[in-house]
């Protein structure tokens, strides 16, 4: 076959588009190649048949008449590799036949496939265009229905969604959710003034849901203007593009016809159905729209009531409230662009009780004012500041509070008034049943409550149940609508009352503490309106200093530091020495740090009174001034002074049978005698502070002088005889002050105790306790305390990363508040930790450190220091620097006896024992041993018992009394595992495992065991 045809056949075989002529082609190619391939095959067979044999004749002319058996082998190997050859030839010949026959195959039955393809595409255009026109059809048919709805009801430019909207997303999820179900609703949102109604149904109106339910059948109508039926018939038919209709049946009928469903937003609805003689009319109205199938209402309304006649959907919205701090942070920040960590910020919006209007208002003021400016300000104007400088009720809060002012149902109400001035006078709000109290009239107070609620100017606390009226709404009526005269009177006696209930340490359950406090933020408020009175009475000073007695305990963040001026400048107003004293003598607690100024304050105090006339009432007051004088002179380290004034107080207090401030001041003189180590005067004088009030049943005063008796025997190391004044202690404050302050003091020292004694789960659950407490209430200092001593606990019981944990957390934040003397405490367990691990050297630097930072405070010579020379010595003992070891234990052991720390004593004792031990001077080591196991064993300190026995034990071993040393080892460790010690566990277990494996043959080593 030439070329050319060739070619041709080619050309035909791949882009020929007709199957036949394109199949036989390619087969005339194929049928070409293999023969043009066997042609070849064959030519090389036979050149490589003609070099064998060329290859093979030579060979043989070489090797002449004699055959080797190499040459014989070779010729047979190749012989059979060309029979070989032949078979693997015909083998290939057979596969490549094969794969041609299948090549064939597959070339038909595509050929097949193709027509099939073919067919099947004609068919399906056929369908496609059939669909496409159908589809076509139908979308111009929807289109023109759509047109015809658009061309009955046009969409409306509706108001924007709000920008700052934040902290409603699970009021606008519901409202959303109502609104898109499957069937029309009708949803209510509701809420005072400025409360953010409208912002909340702007944002349903615009949330995405809803735009895809509804579409561009969305409709907002302002009801502002709507006042009666005919301008809300008018408003509606102006939406839905109806001229002039005469009823609402026009508009229901149009809206009827519509097959999409409708969205209608009626804000501001209150001023439509406010009036009463249009009321019944406009609900009828409302339920007309509601009964259209396609219609779906959400509208915003002034108050806590809704229309009546609809079936209104549920679960129902509550009124809104207030947004929460953050929401109000996020507000005000994003509309005023001021810093987030301003420091006036915070205090700024709790004055606008997050009120979002209010929020708004100042937050655009905020825009060219400081935070601090506008604090002034506020003070200055109040709710007249808060207006963008034209009238409206989103523009103002006054005149937004002139429109629930207005309202029908308050005026049908008339003592509704008097009762929001009341309550705008008291931040904290009333409970029902003692609101009757505060008023000259109490009739009728029902109805006057409830239509307060309807308008939504108050609210009842989810919490306390008290009526509450909001920041703005108090703010308002305070300068437009004060209490008058006549009304202010009984509110002052109920408050003045209250302030006298509150007298410290006179309360016998903390029931009667929580209804005080509960009620402390009022007071303060009435008597400050009260001292600022252009004549304030002595009622409103003494009751002021009655509720600074009670703050002196409890809930300090009521106190408002603007009372005890006000009360002395009204004293002086009136010219009472008397009253003057006595609030000069109320700032001792105020100012409690400023030493010197206490001391000169309450020296001018003693003069005023004695330049008065003799009296119970001067001297009683004189005594008081001079016990707080007598605490000045103890913490000034002028103790016979203090001494001696304490008694002078005690004396006057009996001679008027004042028991409960006589308890108090032998307690103070208790404490006086323990601070300068006259501890059995102190034991003496405390028994007799608890005896008479225990006498008397003063239940707080009581448990105060239990606890200054136990720690009288704490300190003295009697921890059996501390231990149950603190558990009675515990619980009494608990169920007088509940879990306060006073009560997680007193469970840190009951949580200290039980450590002391060894007794490590019963201390780890008390301070757990106290934690906690301490965390709910933000006491910072007990919080990092509790955690030191819990590290310590921790520590003792082997778990080192616990107790790390814990201690270089506390020691961060004592160094973060620049507590010295509890970064100094922390470093001690710290210093113990790697000195239990065996890093001796770093131990006494965290030791050291200890030292210089109690030094730097001035605690040196003290028993702070005392526990740090104490550390310093054990470690030395260990590393062998015997002579600095000696040195710091009788340091330590003098300081503590200057103290009267018996057990620390003890362990000063045994410490110094341990370098006799060490020394090989064994008799001292005995009698140290003996001494200190002598001053313990009676204290029930499991520990320190265990540490006696344990020294012994090495004691004896150093004697080579084996049998003796196995006694106390095993007597030690008995002590070690009661108190949950894990490092005496320790060496008690590896001691008496050498014991018992080597007996008699084992001796102590140099360097330890």
């Amino acid at each position: 076959m030439s070329q050319n045809p060739l070619t041709v056949l080619r050309y035909i075989a791949n882009f020929s588009p007709l199957p036949y002529p394109q199949g036989l082609a390619s087969l005339a190619v194929l049928i070409h190649e293999i023969s043009t391939s066997a042609n070849e095959g064959i030519q090389s067979l036979v050149d490589r048949v003609v070099e064998a044999t060329w290859v093979i004749t030579n060979a043989m002319q070489d090797a002449g008449d004699t055959m080797t058996e190499e040459l014989v082998r070779h010729v047979g190997q190749f012989l059979r590799s060309s029979s070989d050859q032949a078979t693997l030839r015909k083998l290939e010949a057979d596969l490549e036949r094969s794969i041609e026959f299948f090549s064939i195959g597959t070339k038909l039955a595509n050929l097949r496939l193709s027509f099939s393809l073919a067919e099947n595409a004609i068919q399906h255009e056929d369908e496609l265009a059939v669909a496409v026109a159908n589809a076509y059809e139908e979308q111009d048919r929807l289109m023109t229905e759509v047109r015809s709805e658009d061309s009955q009801l046009h969409p409306k430019i509706l108001p924007p969604s709000p920008q700052s909207f934040f902290g409603r997303s699970d009021t606008l999820q519901l409202v959303v959710q109502q609104l898109c179900d499957t069937k029309s609703v009708q949803v209510a949102i509701l809420g005072s003034g400025g409360i953010g109604k409208t912002s909340l149904a702007l944002a349903a109106l615009h949330h995405p849901d809803c735009v895809r339910v509804y579409g561009l059948h969305r409709h907002f109508i302002c009801c502002e203007t709507a006042t009666s039926t005919e301008t809300f018939i008018s408003a509606l038919a102006t939406a839905f593009d109806i001229e002039a209709p005469e009823n609402i049946g026009a508009i229901t009928k149009k809206l009827s016809q519509l097959k999409c469903r409708v969205l209608v937003v009626l804000d501001n609805f209150e001023t439509t159905w406010e009036p009463a003689a249009s009321r019944s009319d406009v609900e009828s109205i409302l339920t007309s729209l509601a009964s259209i199938p396609t219609v779906s209402i959400l509208l915003t309304i002034r108050g806590a009531e809704r229309p009546g006649g609809i079936a209104w959907c549920r679960p129902f919205i509550p009124p809104l409230s207030s947004l929460d701090d953050e929401a109000a942070k996020q507000t005000f920040l994003a509309i005023s662009d001021i810093s987030e960590r301003d420091e006036d910020l915070a205090r700024l919006l709790e004055l606008l009780d997050n009120v979002p209007l209010a929020v708004v208002l100042m937050a655009n003021l905020a825009q060219y004012h400081t935070c601090g400016e506008l604090l002034r300000q506020w003070h200055a104007e109040r709710t007249s500041m808060l207006t963008r400088g034209y009238d409206g009720r989103l523009s103002s809060i006054d005149v937004s509070l002139r429109v629930s002012l207005s309202s029908e149902r308050l005026k049908r109400q008339p003592k509704a008034h008097a009762v929001l001035q009341l309550l705008s006078l008291l931040p904290d709000g009333v409970s029902p049943e003692n609101l009757p109290l505060m008023m000259a009239d109490s009739d009728t107070l029902a109805p006057a409550i409830s239509a307060l609620r309807q308008v939504a100017l108050i609210s009842t606390d989810s919490q306390s149940t008290r009526l509450r009226a909001l920041s703005p709404v108090r703010e308002y009526m305070l300068i437009r609508h004060p209490v008058r005269s006549e009304n202010l009177e009984p509110i002052q006696r109920y408050h003045f009352d209250l302030a006298k209930e509150s007298a410290a340490d006179t309360f016998t359950d903390k029931d009667q503490i929580a209804r005080v406090q509960s009620q402390v933020v009022n007071v303060v408020t009435v008597l400050l309106a009260s001292l600022r009175a252009e004549n304030p009475s002595a009622e409103a000073i003494e009751a002021t200093l009655h509720l600074l007695s009670f703050n002196s305990f409890a809930s300090k963040s009521a106190t408002s530091r603007e009372l005890l001026p006000l009360a002395l400048s009204a004293a002086r107003k009136m010219g009472s020495k008397k009253l003057e004293g006595d609030c000069i003598v109320a700032s001792y607690k105020q100012d409690y740090e400023d030493l010197d100024a206490n001391v000169e304050r309450l020296t001018r105090a003693i003069t005023l009174f004695q330049d008065l006339e003799p009296s119970r009432e001067v001297d009683v007051s004189n005594a008081i001034a001079c016990y707080y004088l007598a605490d000045c002179s103890r913490r000034a380290y002028d103790i016979e002074k203090a001494i001696a004034m304490f008694g002078s107080c005690i004396e006057v207090f009996g001679k008027y049978s004042l028991f409960r401030r006589q308890a108090d001041t032998m307690r103070m003189l208790a404490r006086t005698y323990e601070d300068t180590e006259r501890i059995d005067y102190a034991t003496t004088t405390a028994k007799q502070a608890l005896d008479v009030s225990e006498s008397h049943r003063f239940t707080l005063t009581t448990a105060y002088c239990q606890d200054q008796l136990g720690r009288i025997y704490f300190k003295r190391g009697l921890f059996i005889l501390a231990l149950p004044l603190f558990k009675t202690t515990a619980e009494l404050k608990l169920s007088i002050l509940g879990e306060s302050s006073p009560y997680v003091m007193i469970l840190l020292h009951l949580g200290v105790t039980l450590h002391m004694l060894g007794r490590s789960q019963e201390a780890h659950e008390v301070l757990e306790k106290a934690y906690h407490v301490s965390c709910r209430l933000q006491i910072i200092g007990y919080v990092l305390d509790t955690s030191r001593v819990l590290g310590h606990v921790a520590l003792d019981q082997g778990l080192v990363s616990e107790a790390l944990t814990r201690l270089h957390v506390c020691f961060r934040r004592f160094h973060e508040l620049n507590w010295v003397g509890g970064q100094a405490d922390c470093l001690i367990p710290i210093g113990e930790a790697d000195f239990r691990q065996g890093h001796y050297a770093t131990a006494l630097s965290h030791y050291h450190e200890s030292r210089r930072l109690f030094r730097s405070i001035k605690r040196a010579g003290t028993s702070f220091e005392a526990d740090v020379l104490l550390k310093l010595g054990e470690v030395e003992v260990k590393t062998l620097d015997l002579s600095m070891a000696i040195v710091h234990l009788v340091s330590a052991a003098l300081i503590y006896r200057q103290e009267s720390m018996r057990l620390c004593i003890g362990e000063c004792i045994k410490g110094v024992g341990d370098v006799f031990l060490e020394r090989g001077e064994l008799k001292d080591a005995r009698s140290c041993y003996a001494a200190s196991l002598g001053m313990v064993k009676y204290a029930g300190v499991r520990r320190q018992i265990a540490d006696c026995l344990l020294k012994l034990g090495d004691l004896a071993i150093a004697e080579s009394d084996v049998q003796t040393a196995r006694s106390h080892y095993e007597s030690s460790l008995e002590w070690y595992k009661k108190a949950r010690h894990y490092w005496g566990e320790r060496d008690c277990e590896e001691r008496l495992g050498k014991v018992n494996e080597e007996g008699g043959q084992f001796k102590r080593s140099e360097s330890g065991f």
